[in-house]
């Protein structure tokens, strides 16, 4: 089953978010920035500068998409 979620690792550090699941496109999409993520090296998820967080949080409200952040450390 695929989650429902779009989950966010959030790395202060490199000032980068990694996105996963079923939705991220969706959610990236009704934020007008899926132009802007690229697919990660490592083929885990979309890579979008931390930057842009709050309007993907905004974006996933406003499709109804829960988005759910773990801080990267380490």
């Amino acid at each position: 089953m695929t989650s429902p979620f779009v989950w966010v690792y959030d790395d202060p550090v490199r000032g980068a978010v990694l996105l996963r699941g079923a939705p991220t496109q969706q959610v990236l999409q009704a934020a007008h920035l899926d132009g802007l993520a690229r697919w990660s090296q490592g083929g885990h998820g979309w890579v979008l500068s931390r930057a842009h967080l709050p309007d993907l949080l905004a974006a996933g409200d406003l499709v109804g998409v829960r988005c759910r952040i773990k801080e990267v450390t380490g």
